[in-house]
Order: C-alpha cells, then structure tokens, then sequence
C-alpha cells in the first residue's frame, strides 16, 4: 500500500485515516546546489520545511515567515561539513542547555527547529551528528579532543580545542568564535613559534580577559573559557 495513513495527526486537506501521498512532500524540500557560496540566508519555513546545505562558507542564517503566535512552525535543516566553518544561528534560539552544538567535519548533521510565537522564541535541537562521517573514530568512553596547528590566520570553529601556531615564518592570527551563546566552550592555545606575533583575538568587540587581543610567546599555552558574553583566561 502507497502512502502514509495518517490517524493520530490531521494534515491540512488530509481526513483522520485517509491515505497521505508521501510524494506530496518533495515539495516542501529545498537542496541548494553543492557549487552555491553563501555568506548569509534567510530559512522561509512558509516554504519549506526542509532544508538541505553544503556548508563551503561561514554562514548566518536568519528565520523568517513563521505562522501565527499558539500555532507550530518547525523546520529541518540537514548541514554538510559545518563544523569546518562558523556558523551563525537566528538570535531567537534557544539550545538545551543553553550550548550551541559542536556540528560535523565531512559528515551530516541534522537540526531540527520549533516555535510556537511567531519566531519570538526558537528552540533548537540537534537530532543526528557526523552522519556518513568517519567509521574510524575513537571508541565511546575515550576522551579525544581535536588538535589542529596553524602556521596561517585562522577562524576557529566549536569544534576545535586545541590550537597549536607556529609563527615560525609569519604572523598567526586565530580569530575566536562568538563567546555569546557558547557559555562554557573552551580553547587550548599552545605557542611553539613566535619569530613572527602569534596572537589570539576575540570576535568583534569580544574580549579575553578584557583585552581584545592577547599575545603568545615561545612555549606560552593558553586555555580559555566562555562566559556567554566575552573569554576569560582559566
């Protein structure tokens, strides 16, 4: 039998235990192009309610046309290699416990998004991470935190932790993610050069330990801390 029988739900123009033509919901799909550069985009969910991303860019997104207040709007975004770029989420949502999710290298990740006063207050959930990803990863129970070294100008990303430079030929700036909305993530900075400057600099306005830039010498290691508005040295 084709179909979906829908009785628990009433589907606007579909009858308790009619037969629902799953086809029908093509149309409310959206894949951008995997060539398609985007710096910012709007999520219409009056549209559709499933969005679809190769991540090639830092990207904001912004939600818009949601449906009346005491009425449901939800979405589903599905995200290809986030975590190797800054992404920026409508200021309006909400994340269980207030951390924006860690979001996947080469792998899948799917978020889903509700809210029921007209965008007022988003929440947000992240229902599947690193699909397709990796089969080689390190078992569960074992802690392993990722490592990169950079010997350029860097914009870390939630899935860093530590951050090795090497200003052996030049200078190295690692510019944070945003503090706000990231309560409690921490970086791990190690200097193993500094013939050039090696400097870590907040986002904007932002500050680490009330400066807007903090400098690294030879050996210098440096661990840092959110506290959902500025960093603070720990």
């Amino acid at each position: 039998m084709s179909g979906i029988r829908c009785k628990p739900i009433q589907l606007t123009g579909v009858s308790s235990g009619e037969e629902f033509d799953s086809s029908l919901l093509d149309s409310h799909n959206y894949t951008f192009p995997p060539s398609e550069v985007l710096t910012s985009m709007n999520i219409d969910s009056s549209k559709y309610s499933y969005y679809s991303l190769v991540v090639n860019k830092n990207i904001d997104f912004t939600f818009i046309n949601e449906k009346p207040i005491n009425t449901i709007t939800t979405f589903t975004l599905e995200l290809y290699n986030a975590g190797s770029y800054v992404i920026g989420f409508d200021t309006n949502v909400n994340w269980p416990g207030s951390f924006i999710p860690n979001l996947s290298i080469d792998a899948y990740d799917i978020l889903i998004f509700i809210t029921r006063d007209a965008g007022a207050t988003w929440n947000g959930f992240l229902i599947g991470s690193d699909i397709g990803g990796d089969t080689g990863k390190t078992p569960v129970g074992v802690l392993a935190l990722n490592v990169v070294v950079k010997t350029s100008d860097y914009i870390a990303t939630n899935n860093d932790f530590t951050i090795i430079i090497n200003a052996n030929v030049n200078n190295v700036t690692v510019t944070l993610p945003t503090a706000v909305g990231n309560a409690g993530k921490i970086f791990n900075f190690k200097c193993i050069d500094n013939a050039f400057t090696a400097k870590i600099d907040g986002l904007k306005t932002q500050t680490i330990d009330n400066q807007l830039t903090q400098t690294l010498n030879k050996d210098d290691s440096m661990l840092i801390q959110s506290d959902g508005t500025n960093w603070i040295i720990i």
